[in-house]
């Protein structure tokens, strides 16, 4: 029985057992997603995201019914079958931020300021007691993936020590729910709704406590997108008000996205070398640049000294010795 099969059964006692299955699309993950059509033009969405590929539901169910139950615009969930990894949700449709964007540059800030204001109505709410903790042992263990992936085995104590010693500084006082991959690309546009209802949420699986700023940096330090300067400047200005001084935010700001940057370069070479996704290479300038940019803070110096030494740039040379790697499998996980 093939996977499409198996959705056909999930659905066979629904309203959508006769809609039509479309491929929507997948991730980096192994997670796809299918669009389910009926006769009326109405649709819903199938997330397929199989177990025996490490899949888990249960947490974005959890953390879908914590959002909506708290007036944030996570999709309805209809159905969902744990053992075989199927959840039947709402369809916000196809307007991520980024091709609304595309399609009306002008609307950049009002989407924009309504993402900032859906995560400043998460920072108030009470983190579920259950929620993993994503806080400064997390997020330097994770910063590590850089050496083992993105630099071909070396040892991540380096890079996490100094990554750890970085965010102890930080004021971790009003630790929140983060949703840890809010962007333009995991964001609807739900147009004729209200407030931070416009604001459709996706992708909040791996949601945990962690620092509240972590993801405005995720969604104003986009790398698949370009913030226009303007924008990300006046965000900035409306989030720096929350700190004592603009240089502790400044500094927090920075911390974060380079944590942030570091893993995802380590992430990207996963992608590659052991799962056989090698188009994600082609990021990998990007997120260097802006790690960069972060690393430029001078109380980042020691992280920044320890970047320089142990990690290669990401010259055309070496991003093709990656793209070389593609698919094979190593030990390190």
């Amino acid at each position: 029985m093939t996977r499409i099969d198996e959705i056909q059964n999930f659905i066979s006692d629904t309203s959508w057992a006769s809609a039509e299955i479309k491929l929507l699309a997948g991730d980096a993950s192994s997670r796809k997603y299918v669009r389910l059509e009926d006769s009326s033009g109405g649709s819903a969405v199938v997330m397929d995201a199989p177990i025996e590929a490490g899949n888990d539901i249960k947490p974005f169910l959890n953390i879908a019914n914590f959002l909506s139950s708290n007036g944030l615009n996570a999709p309805v969930i209809w159905k969902s079958d744990v053992s075989n990894g199927f959840i039947l949700m709402e369809d916000f449709g196809d307007t991520l931020f980024d091709r609304v964007i595309k399609d009306d540059p002008t609307s950049e800030i009002t989407l924009y300021q309504s993402a900032i204001e859906s995560l400043d109505k998460l920072s108030k709410i009470s983190a579920p007691v259950d929620a993993p903790q994503y806080g400064i042992s997390e997020m330097a263990e994770a910063s590590g993936l850089v050496s083992i992936w993105y630099a071909q085995g070396k040892d991540p104590a380096q890079v996490s020590n100094a990554m750890r010693s970085a965010l102890s500084g930080l004021d971790w006082s009003k630790s929140c729910l983060v949703l840890r991959d809010f962007h333009a690309q995991n964001l609807v546009w739900c147009e004729g709704r209200i407030g931070i209802d416009r604001v459709g949420l996706l992708d909040f699986q791996d949601a945990g406590i962690g620092h509240p700023l972590y993801d405005a940096v995720s969604l104003i330090h986009d790398i698949r997108r370009d913030v226009s300067p303007s924008v990300a400047n006046e965000l900035k200005s409306s989030l720096a008000k929350k700190y004592s001084s603009i240089e502790e935010f400044d500094l927090a700001f920075a911390t974060l996205s380079a944590q942030r940057n570091l893993r995802i370069l380590g992430v990207f070479a996963r992608l590659c070398w052991r799962d056989s996704k090698p188009d994600y290479i082609d990021y990998i300038p990007k997120v260097w640049n802006i790690l960069q940019q972060d690393l430029s803070h001078p109380k980042l110096a020691q992280l920044n000294r320890i970047v320089k030494e142990t990690l290669p740039i990401p010259t055309v040379e070496y991003q093709e010795e990656l793209r070389r790697l593609c698919g094979k499998h190593q030990a390190n996980a």
